[in-house]
């Protein structure tokens, strides 16, 4: 009976690793496949960008010089080649966050690679530590990371605006960088984040306590 017992401890034991396991990989190739995804849609919307511009420089009502992609004919280059760049994002089984309007895919695409972010750090304290964290964090840090992400890239839009009075785009290669270093670092930004904001709030505080 004690040995049914023990065999009984190791199998749940397993199970529950290997749920901990799943669960781990699931936020890793799902933060990378939604990431990528709206990673696309941002880089389209810079052809887009390129492709408005492009057509001021010529006359699109002359067909002479259209240019054609699977036989269709575009205004200037640029222009097929966003039809080409999206047919090839389709490709991957990517086309439906062309679906969503702006601004949900940079969003996406910040939450989904500031997880991935909060992911790789779990897996370098699981190689530091030699132990798997536990299930609940395992649940909620990728959200910390993906949240801590979203807080990142409104205050790297905001400061600008606040303090000159100007907008700035982000290239979509900074996007997904600046997300993963704020998931990697979640804890150390909210914490750093926190302090600035007591010594923000506090000193006000202390004063109207001594008033």
């Amino acid at each position: 009976m004690p040995g049914k017992q023990i065999k009984k401890r190791v199998i749940k034991k397993q199970d529950r690793v290997g749920l901990r396991i799943t669960l781990l990989v699931l936020w890793f190739v799902g933060g990378l496949y939604v990431g990528i995804a709206g990673w696309a849609k941002i880089q389209e919307n810079q052809l887009k960008q390129q492709a408005l511009e492009a057509q001021l420089e010529v006359d699109c009502s002359d067909p002479i010089s259209h240019f054609e992609y699977k036989g269709v004919s575009y205004c200037t280059a640029e222009d097929a080649a966003i039809q080409a760049y999206v047919d090839n994002v389709g490709n991957l089984q990517l086309g439906w966050i062309f679906y969503l309007s702006d601004p949900i895919p940079l969003l996406l695409t910040a939450f989904a690679f500031g997880a991935v972010g909060s992911i790789v750090r779990l897996f370098r304290v699981v190689i530091g530590m030699q132990k798997l964290a536990s299930f609940y964090t395992l649940f909620i840090s990728p959200a910390l990371g993906g949240m801590t992400a979203l807080m990142l890239l409104g205050i790297s839009y905001l400061a600008p605006f606040i303090f000159s009075n100007s907008n700035i785009n982000l290239s979509p290669t900074v996007i997904p960088f600046l997300a993963l270093f704020a998931g990697a670092f979640s804890e150390h930004i909210q914490r750093w984040f926190q302090i600035r904001l007591d010594k923000l709030f506090g000193m006000p505080k202390e004063k109207a306590d001594v008033i």
